[in-house]
């Protein structure tokens, strides 16, 4: 998509990855498999979507560019439109992978608060199956 003046809406995501994801050392090849990349779409794009001004064809042409830019086989590419759940499941097992090699006993029972404009997951583990609550916000409009 283009702005009324004819550029690019994404160039400051492009350059953020670009500065992140092309210039890393880890994308020195040397042989090894470059590490993934995964876009995770949250609450804000749900909303977006939800009011009509984006639809699923322009999330799966952003997912195109995405690898048509950074997947060059080499390198695996992957957006992915989170629901609240999965969004609120991916935070619990980012914290779970952050205490992995910890001595912290209690690691399987950590959880996560995190939020963002549109939406807050808590998600906590360590019972008999995770437990999520996500609540919907709008910091935007305060």
């Amino acid at each position: 998509r283009q702005t009324s003046e004819g550029t690019d809406v994404l160039a400051p995501l492009w350059q953020l990855l670009d500065a992140k994801v092309l210039d890393s050392p880890a994308s020195a090849k040397g042989g090894k498999r470059l590490p993934p990349l995964f876009v995770g779409a949250t609450a804000g794009l749900r909303e977006q979507l939800m009011q009509g001004h984006l639809t699923l064809a322009d999330v799966a042409s952003f997912g195109d560019a995405l690898v048509q830019r950074y997947g060059d086989g080499d390198r695996a590419v992957k957006l992915e439109l989170l629901s609240e759940q999965r969004e609120a499941a991916l935070e619990l097992a980012a914290v779970r992978y952050a205490y992995e090699d910890s001595d912290f006993e209690g690691k399987k029972a950590g959880g996560s608060l995190s939020g963002g404009g549109k939406s807050c997951q808590v998600v906590w583990g360590g019972g008999q199956r995770d437990e999520f609550m996500s609540l919907d916000l709008d910091l935007f409009a305060a």
